[in-house]
């Protein structure tokens, strides 16, 4: 029982442990990640970028509607509408500096493979020990999208889409990064040990508890001896009469019509016909005509013939109908439904 506990304890204490380090190692790689963009930033104009955070002010605008982007080039005017989600994670609040990244970034293209080395080379300084793979995805000016991966489109399926920034005045970059934490890559060793002690501690504690009662009474209880003085009884003898009673005589029903009952010989009679009941049935039988108005309810039924409770609504439904029936071969008495119970009485046609 305590082993069966430590393993309980110890895969709770290791699921929170998980999730506790995987949000610290997602946070390593968000914020390794905006340094990674703000390096391709600096290649471009010298400048840092203002990231925005999942806190800033900006998610709680009162604007609930997409936001439309008008620009005009050589193909002509085009509106852009950018939803919120999106218009939220640009890497610049600055219009005229959004337009200007656009400007930059189509004459010197960001490279995926590029981004994914100078990201892990940033993680691997931290320690992070997952996987980590890159998608850049570029919108032209017709709404015709690229993407590009660093790794095998299929390792996607194993990665979650950690975070998504957006570059340009049409949000035509997006840059967005996956991780994939496995747990005994997240786990140290030194965390397994710790984990793997919880079994043993259980056990040790279980035993010392189990320990300590007996020791209470081996060492600290003193023991004192009584003198139990027992007091011996004297019996008296008494002459007790012998009262002879007469055999009873036998308990026989008459009802209406004729019909006799004999509750000793489990009999029903009617002139010269004659069926013999089952025990059950003579005192299902014996049941209704002591009752008042000879009507049962199902509890009372059920109470009489099955006292410990293993009855069920089959069995008192079949007890029912063998009575029915044997009351139908010797006379016109039957057994009737009525409102949560049973009556015996005379069918009407025959009265």
């Amino acid at each position: 029982m305590c082993v069966a506990i430590g393993v309980v304890v110890t895969i709770i204490t290791a699921y929170f442990l998980y999730q506790y380090k995987t949000k610290f190692w997602r946070g390593q790689a968000r914020n390794a990640f905006i340094e990674v963009l703000n390096q391709e930033v600096r290649k471009r104009n010298g400048t840092d970028v203002p990231f925005l955070t999942w806190g800033d002010k900006r998610l709680f605008h009162e604007q609930k509607e997409p936001i439309v982007v008008t620009l005009e080039s050589e193909y002509g005017k085009k509106n852009y509408v950018i939803p919120l989600c999106k218009y939220f994670c640009n890497i610049e609040e600055d219009y005229v500096k959004r337009m200007l990244h656009t400007a930059l970034f189509e004459e010197r293209p960001l490279n995926v493979d590029s981004l994914e080395l100078i990201w892990n080379n940033l993680l691997s300084q931290t320690g992070f020990s997952g996987e980590s793979m890159v998608r850049l995805s570029i919108t032209d000016l017709f709404g015709c999208e690229t993407k590009a991966y660093s790794e095998d489109f299929a390792s996607i399926s194993k990665c979650d889409s950690l975070f998504s920034y957006y570059i340009g005045c049409r949000w035509e970059i997006e840059v967005t990064g996956f991780t994939h934490l496995s747990w005994w890559k997240v786990l140290s060793v030194k965390d397994m040990l710790q984990l793997g002690f919880i079994v043993p501690v259980c056990l040790f504690l279980f035993i010392l508890t189990s320990k300590i009662p007996l020791f209470y009474r081996r060492y600290l209880v003193k023991v004192v001896p009584v003198e139990v003085i027992k007091e011996v009884p004297v019996s008296m003898e008494k002459e007790i009469p012998v009262i002879a009673v007469e055999q009873s005589r036998a308990c026989v029903y008459q009802l209406d019509g004729g019909l006799l009952f004999d509750r000793d010989a489990l009999k029903l009679k009617m002139g010269d016909r004659v069926v013999d009941l089952s025990p059950q049935t003579a005192i299902l039988m014996h049941a209704f005509v002591k009752a008042e108005a000879y009507r049962l309810s199902i509890e009372e039924i059920q109470q009489l013939l099955w006292p410990n409770g293993d009855g069920s609504s089959s069995k008192m439904h079949m007890a029912v109908k063998r009575l029915r029936d044997f009351l139908s071969e010797v006379s016109d008495w039957t057994i009737k439904n009525g409102n949560y119970g049973y009556q015996l009485k005379r069918c009407p046609s025959m009265e």
